[in-house]
């Protein structure tokens, strides 16, 4: 980055094995491996995998790269943990599903500005060439590739200390799933920067009545827990997804004159990384060449935002009120602990 820059992203590129390649397999899950002394620095990572060796990439991979043979594999931040998949389910990847390579885009957040660091952080991906039952992907949902980037945060209006952004991914994006049960949703990873309050990802059905939430109540960016859904949340035709964002002037970094989006450690975001699961292969490679609903990304997807005047209003979001008398329901979904062993795994390792 900029020699005045907070954050720098540095990718690393690591090819499958070839016989991963020509053959086909999955990914079964992945171990972050931050090097000892540099845990302040390394704030996040977001592992794409490639149709292209990575003798062939060349450039900056970042959210902002519109070029979809760029897969969202895996994304995690501080306090999310490791993540194997559950038993029997795998990311398809080989040359048969457009996944040759991966590369890992580490954010280092450096506020303090310290010069001469070296670090050789970095994650385990394990694998297994044996045949699985259920095929996982990523959705990301809300801004993901950051197209509001260099925006103002907070609206226009002195009188009001803190912003609501909304986003939605409309129904049509969901019209190829047919019949219902077709993807199954398994975690999420909310994701926003240290200016971040509160956030909420809704799953509505056609009549705009709310089936399943999630939130993260009083946000910290500097430890970002994965959601792992205890219970079975299934998504069908007509379907739409909203994502809400509370933002605080009053946690922005103080040398910042103007809170603003982007890609910067002191600067914001508005995402929520979906995985899922399905027993269709044909739809888990056709969902991963189309990863990303949300604003900039997909037809009719809306952006809207409100002041947040005081905490009786802000309350009334914590705590599930809907937004309108349309959403008289909201079904917030339970969830588990994100750390989780790898013991029942007996499959390769490649390090990124």
């Amino acid at each position: 980055g900029n020699e005045d820059d907070v954050t720098t992203l540095i990718n690393v590129c690591v090819d499958l094995p070839e016989a991963l390649i020509m053959q086909g397999g999955y990914i079964v899950g992945f171990e972050q491996h931050v090097q000892s002394g540099n845990e302040a620095l390394v704030h996040h990572y977001v592992i794409y995998g490639s149709s292209k060796k990575c003798s062939e990439l060349g450039g900056l991979i970042t959210h902002g790269d519109t070029d979809r043979s760029f897969i969202t594999l895996w994304t995690w931040a501080v306090g999310s943990g490791d993540f194997p998949f559950p038993a029997d389910m795998g990311f398809p990847v080989g040359q048969a599903h457009g996944i040759v390579s991966v590369v890992n885009n580490v954010h280092y957040d450096n506020p303090t500005m310290e010069t001469g660091r070296l670090d050789s952080s970095g994650a385990i991906v394990h694998y297994t060439l044996n045949p699985v039952t259920y095929y996982m992907g990523v959705i990301t949902v809300g801004d993901p590739s950051v197209r509001l980037g260099g925006q103002a945060v907070m609206v226009d209006d002195s009188s009001s200390p803190k912003a609501r952004h909304n986003f939605n991914c409309p129904a049509h994006y969901f019209t190829r799933l047919g019949m219902p049960g077709r993807i199954k949703l398994i975690s999420s990873h909310l994701h926003m920067h240290r200016a971040g309050d509160y956030i909420r990802t809704e799953i509505m059905d056609w009549m705009g009545k709310v089936k399943f939430s999630w939130k993260q109540e009083l946000y910290d960016g500097d430890y970002q827990s994965r959601k792992d859904f205890v219970q079975e949340i299934g998504l069908e035709q007509g379907d739409h997804v909203k994502v809400t964002c509370i933002f605080d002037s009053a946690k922005k970094a103080p040398a910042k004159d103007v809170l603003r989006f982007g890609l910067q450690g002191d600067e914001e975001m508005c995402m929520d990384f979906i995985y899922f699961y399905t027993n269709d292969s044909a739809l888990s490679d056709e969902i991963a060449v189309d990863d990303k609903c949300g604003w900039g990304y997909t037809e009719d997807a809306y952006h809207s935002t409100q002041p947040v005047y005081d905490a009786v209003e802000e309350m009334g979001i914590l705590f599930g009120s809907p937004p309108s008398g349309k959403n008289e329901t909201c079904v917030d979904v339970e969830v588990g602990p994100s750390e989780v062993t790898y013991s029942k795994y007996e499959v390769g390792e490649s390090l990124i």
